[in-house]
């Protein structure tokens, strides 16, 4: 079933109030972040959108496991770690936020129910139906009217008449993940410093490697010592270039094995001359290209939280005392 398209309103809406909760789930934004920098993945997003004849090009021998990666993240060139999860990520791993109960309106004994009331109850719907539900990975929901009296156990009766009636209607099960994170012990300062050489190679490709170990702190204590004449100096630029390199093969090897949804993994990657290595250069303007889409897309976003805000000071207003 094809989910209808989700607004920027109730985008930028749901991140300010879940975003904070992603801090535990690290590892899906890294690989979102992987798959960005993934040559092989950015080869089936060339094919996929025909921008690359699939019969004429050189291609990895598992293509088919790329294409099966991209077809179910699609593209991530365009869009923002926060959408991309929000519209699929969520979905293909089975990982969203704890569905939680909430009360969209409460009346008390005998109060009549205003217009102001009723659109209150209305805006607080459309709010738990658009974001927090969406939020929580679109789960299964009874919106329910629950008479409040005093014989609680015939209401709690009642109560679980209707959950027995929602249950017996309709599929509660719950889907199968399609996909998977790796639980392992990797850390994500390791996996950070990564991505971090690799973009600063990208940014400075005609650089040697000694001078992108520098700038990227891989090892502060032999670029100390790296500088001036003998056999020390020259032993801690050695060792700069090692460990710089070290982290290049490992952001390489971390996006392929994203780009055949594997992550986070280091394991080696069979030899195959179909597999494209990174051009620093092409993904240099990748990288600036994404960097001037997401500033524009932020400050779309800032004008419409803008608009949110006002529009809740507007709502509000009517009900102020003077």
């Amino acid at each position: 079933m094809t989910k209808p398209p989700i607004s920027r309103e109730t985008l930028a809406l749901s991140q300010r109030r879940y975003a904070r909760a992603m801090g535990s789930k690290w590892r899906y934004m890294e690989f979102f972040n992987f798959l960005q920098i993934s040559p092989s993945y950015r080869l089936a997003h060339l094919v996929a959108t025909g921008e690359i004849d699939r019969n004429s090009a050189i291609l990895p021998n598992d293509f088919d496991l790329l294409e099966k990666t991209y077809g179910a993240f699609g593209d991530v060139n365009r869009t923002y770690f926060w959408e991309w999860w929000i519209t699929t990520a969520q979905y293909e791993f089975r990982e969203s936020f704890p569905p939680t109960p909430r009360t969209i309106l409460k009346l008390d004994l005998e109060q009549d129910a205003a217009d102001e009331v009723i659109s209150g109850a209305q805006a607080a719907l459309a709010d738990y139906v658009n974001v927090d539900r969406m939020a929580q990975g679109s789960s299964a929901t009874l919106i329910i009217a629950l008479p409040l009296h005093a014989d609680r156990k015939s209401m709690l009766q009642n109560l679980n008449k209707l959950l027995d009636q929602a249950y017996a209607e309709g599929d509660r099960s719950i889907a199968i993940a399609r996909w998977q994170i790796i639980r392992n012990k990797m850390r994500r300062s390791m996996i950070d410093k990564a991505r971090q050489v690799l973009r600063s190679r990208a940014s400075y490709p005609d650089e040697p490697l000694v001078s992108i170990g520098e700038r990227t702190k891989v090892s502060p204590k032999n670029a100390s010592e790296s500088h001036g004449k003998g056999k020390g100096a020259s032993d801690a630029r050695r060792l700069l270039q090692i460990l710089t390199s070290r982290h290049l093969n490992r952001a390489y090897v971390l996006a392929e094995n994203a780009a055949r949804g594997r992550f986070p993994s280091l394991d080696p990657l069979p030899e195959d001359n179909g597999r494209p290595q990174f051009d620093y250069k092409g993904l240099s303007k990748e990288i600036m290209a994404h960097g001037r889409w997401l500033i524009a897309e932020l400050e779309r976003l800032k004008e419409i939280h803008a608009r949110q805000e006002a529009q809740r000071l507007a709502r509000q207003k009517p009900h102020q005392t003077s």
